[in-house]
């Protein structure tokens, strides 16, 4: 689902539900404009708190409490018609995919304990960004000055000031398949803050597939969130590359995209891992679920390309 009435969301995994007013103390930092109660399915919204961001173009963070488990399979419209729907409508994350929890345990790199305790959820925070809440009609998805990157940093203040509640287990940004503890949300953006970078691990994955041609790749999950396109290096049988120059090599290209707005192009070059170039190409189906429109990378060292 592309952004429409969302356009960001983070999540913090709860042990139990909690009251909205326990919200209010780790929100202090922030301007709380409304209060409101849970709407008849927590799917849509669970009783929230709204909190300013660009209040003059509308801009708002809708921060509210869904007392179940992430749901992370869509449901169907006959069996679950409610799910579905709220699914279909981006109400858990406008760039979500279904799987994204599972996915995000599995493919967590830098905690051990991440799909353990994933698992020990009931409840969790949900806090989404949108231009669309109260506005006008016919108004824009996004203003004309929008800065997906602006707004992802706010919305995962946000959720690192929610990790202090008693009953926080982790953040999970959904679509980046991120999981991460609150002292590693708390690294992420001390580094981010010295280097002057954007805490981009907080918000794309880097995960590793081996395919069943005997390559393997590793890809970003989430850049979409930051309006550009996933990226991936495609590895060769036989050929060792180190998988940090490669995590790397994505992040540049990532941050590249991003930052600077550099256009690449079918068939470009670039040197990457292990010293050698690497050719752009653009795939309209990802090697690894889900399915999306990716800019994938191929080593110039002698190896057959697959078709």
């Amino acid at each position: 689902m592309a952004k429409g009435l969302f356009t960001q969301c983070a999540c913090v995994l709860l042990k139990r539900p909690v009251k909205i007013s326990e919200l209010e103390r780790p929100l202090g930092g922030f301007k709380i404009r409304g209060k409101a109660e849970a709407l008849e399915s927590l799917a849509f919204s669970g009783p929230s708190l709204l909190l300013a961001f660009r209040p003059k173009v509308n801009g708002y963070v809708m921060v509210d409490v869904v007392a179940c488990e992430w749901p992370d399979e869509m449901g169907t419209p006959k069996k679950e018609p409610t799910i579905f729907g709220a699914w279909a409508t981006g109400q858990f994350g406008p760039l979500t995919f279904p799987g994204s929890l599972e996915r995000a345990g599995r493919q967590c790199w830098g905690w051990d304990l991440a799909k353990t305790i994933a698992k020990q959820h009931h409840a969790f925070v949900r806090i989404r960004s949108s231009y669309a809440i109260g506005g006008k009609k016919n108004a824009p998805i996004v203003p004309l000055n929008y800065d997906p990157v602006v707004e992802l940093s706010f919305v995962t203040k946000i959720a690192f000031a929610l990790l202090s509640l008693p009953d926080a287990l982790s953040y999970f940004n959904p679509g980046g398949e991120v999981l991460a503890s609150q002292e590693g949300v708390q690294e992420s953006l001390e580094h981010a803050c010295s280097s002057h970078l954007p805490p981009l691990e907080l918000w794309a994955n880097v995960r590793f597939c081996e395919l069943e041609s005997g390559w393997s790749i590793m890809d970003t999950i989430g850049n979409e969130q930051m309006d550009v396109n996933d990226v991936q290096a495609c590895l060769p049988p036989g050929r060792r590359y180190d998988p940090l120059e490669v995590m790397v090599f994505l992040r540049d290209v990532s941050w590249s995209l991003v930052n600077w707005g550099q256009k690449i192009r079918e068939r470009d070059i670039r040197e990457g891992p292990g010293g050698v170039q690497w050719k752009a190409k653009f795939i309209d189906k990802a090697s690894a679920e889900p399915q999306r429109r990716i800019l994938s990378w191929f080593p110039l060292d002698g190896s057959r390309t697959p078709n």
